[in-house]
């Protein structure tokens, strides 16, 4: 419906807003810094006895794949099946899991500059110890 020709004028006029608002100084969004290596050395020492520590084993899968795959907080976990990874092996014929799948960005699509989210360029090698 928001791509329909009713609403050109209206896109427009928001997205020359939004850049009117940047223009005036206004505060931009700010990502979040990335985790430091002392904080990710205490992360794999909590992690260390996840082979037999089922629970440790959950919580290590859940932020493996929220680290790697920049995934926004629990949205869109439910959905997640396994058939949505795929296992795949680069040129120096090392193995990585990445997404088969694509998923919209927001809970209402189609908004200023809408896409839906590829996260097929994400690989997440694996890591053997």
């Amino acid at each position: 419906m928001i791509t329909d020709k009713s609403f050109i004028q209206a896109n427009v006029m928001f997205n020359a807003r939004c850049k009117l608002y940047y223009k005036a100084n206004n505060v931009k969004p700010q990502h979040k810094a990335a985790i430091e290596k002392c904080d990710m050395n205490l992360l794999n020492q909590y992690f260390s006895d996840l082979l037999t520590n089922p629970v440790k084993l959950q919580e290590y899968v859940w932020f493996t794949l929220c680290f790697h795959f920049g995934r926004r907080g629990r949205e869109g976990w439910r959905e997640i099946q396994k058939e949505h990874f795929v296992i795949k092996s680069g040129a120096d014929k090392k193995q990585y899991l990445t997404m088969a799948v694509t998923e919209s960005t927001k809970n209402n699509p189609g908004g200023s500059k809408q896409k839906d989210q590829d996260y097929s360029d994400v690989q997440m090698y694996v890591c053997i110890k």
